[in-house]
């Protein structure tokens, strides 16, 4: 039987498998455009919070990786809505973007030199 504890440190290795960034660069090193991509893609995702101003999800988050605009999704959002997350994660394909994949989960994102070493999906794999 499983504990509470085990059970949480299984749900977190999941969510990590399924988070991804979308890196505003393509396949062959072109800067993607326009220059906000990242937050209009985010803006998709977004609500308008109780103060009537828009909020983005908790779940995807425009930011830098590595001196490039990106895309940061928590793999919880895999569990709660699959259809967007599949459509974040086309939209990366679609656009020929890289994918890095496992990196972390917004909330303990910390990007630094062992982050670095992570493999970039080919333009070829197929999205979950």
């Amino acid at each position: 039987m499983d504990t509470p504890a085990s059970t949480d440190n299984a749900q977190k290795e999941s969510d990590l498998s399924h988070s991804l960034v979308i890196v505003g660069r393509t396949q062959d090193g072109k800067k993607f455009r326009p220059s906000d991509w990242a937050e209009r893609l985010c803006g998709v995702m977004s609500a308008f919070g109780t103060e009537k101003r828009m909020k983005y999800s908790p779940y995807v988050s425009p930011g830098e990786w590595e001196g490039d605009k990106c895309v940061f999704i928590d793999g919880i959002l895999y569990e709660l809505s699959p259809i967007a997350y599949r459509f974040l994660a086309n939209f990366a394909k679609d656009n020929d973007l890289m994918l890095v994949d496992g990196v972390c989960s917004l909330e303990v994102c910390n990007i630094d030199e062992t982050l670095a070493e992570v493999v970039v999906y080919p333009p070829n794999t197929p999205v979950r």
